[in-house]
């Protein structure tokens, strides 16, 4: 999430309120909204861009209750098919996206073709995260413009804002500098952090084992100046389930106890893939335990 989430329950009526989920910034929804919403796995309903629980029944609501949002999937292209009034004229009857793109756009057999959608499932969003919890109830529709009068020191000052809910952010720019000090690994972010396919990559040189290392072969199969390959690079996604690039928390201390483990597990993997050896009986896809030369061995 890019924003906090807040909470709010209304100390009259006994309803709560709470902000609806939104997938994060790289979540889209689709055309035809939000169909459903619960709270803790009860119905729900959407009011003013809130999720509302009335809270009638002596249900039991809080804070980091979970808040599900199932979206409408949209549809997506799946082929194109002949119009009706050039059926039985030697045309294919329907022709895939690909065979489409091939086509004139503006060509009068393009023309004679119709688009076909299919529905995606439904998306369904959840989100049980700590909320900034507030009595009261949502802003009354009111043409009135309301300025909260807040302390001076929260807004200008940054010695304890540390203490208040938000969120740390660049964190794989904290996590690449951190592996990149463990000698033989390198690291890098492939794509913009807050896009959906963003990805942690990591390299470790790895040492091959003294029977695998062979000359490398120069132009037309010399090994003339070339010295033997002694290691290879083996590389390692990360997706932001994994380690995400920002922690939403209840302040900083609770994202860094979020952060810090998981960054901490990549280093340590990265450190004992190091100082192992590249195993060559599963096309090097695995990493076995150290052996004496294997720090030793230089980049390939």
């Amino acid at each position: 999430m890019s924003t906090p989430s807040y909470a709010l329950h209304d100390p009259q009526t006994g309803a709560w309120y709470y902000r609806m989920p939104r997938g994060g910034d790289e979540f889209q929804p689709a055309r035809g909204g939000v169909q459903s919403v619960t709270v803790d796995g009860r119905p729900a309903e959407v009011v003013r861009g809130w999720v509302f629980v009335p809270a009638l029944g002596g249900e039991t609501y809080a804070a980091d209750s979970e808040v599900a949002a199932t979206y409408s999937g949209g549809s997506e292209l799946t082929g194109w098919r002949l119009r009706e009034q050039f059926r039985g004229a030697a045309m294919a009857e329907t022709l895939t996206p690909d065979q489409m793109h091939e086509l004139d756009e503006d060509g009068a057999e393009a023309a004679a073709y119709e688009a076909v959608f299919e529905p995606r499932p439904p998306v369904v969003v959840r989100e049980s995260c700590p909320r900034v919890l507030l009595d009261g109830a949502p802003r009354p529709q009111h043409p009135g413009r309301w300025v909260a009068d807040l302390p001076y020191e929260l807004r200008h000052h940054q010695e304890f804002l540390h203490l208040f809910p938000g969120r740390l952010t660049g964190l794989w720019e904290v996590a690449t500098e951190r592996l990149k000090a463990v000698p033989g690994v390198t690291a890098f972010v492939d794509g913009h952090p807050a896009a959906y396919n963003a990805r942690l990559k990591v390299g470790v040189t790895v040492a091959l084992p003294p029977e695998a290392r062979q000359p490398a072969r120069g132009r037309r199969g010399t090994t003339k100046y070339r010295p033997a390959v002694t290691a290879r690079q083996l590389w390692r996604e990360v997706p932001s389930s994994e380690l995400p690039d920002t922690v939403q928390a209840g302040s900083l201390a609770a994202a860094l106890a979020t952060f810090e483990p998981a960054v901490e597990a990549l280093v340590a993997w990265a450190r004992d893939a190091r100082s192992g050896v590249w195993c060559t009986h599963c096309d090097g896809t695995g990493v076995l335990p150290g052996r004496e030369d294997a720090q030793e061995a230089p980049h390939a």
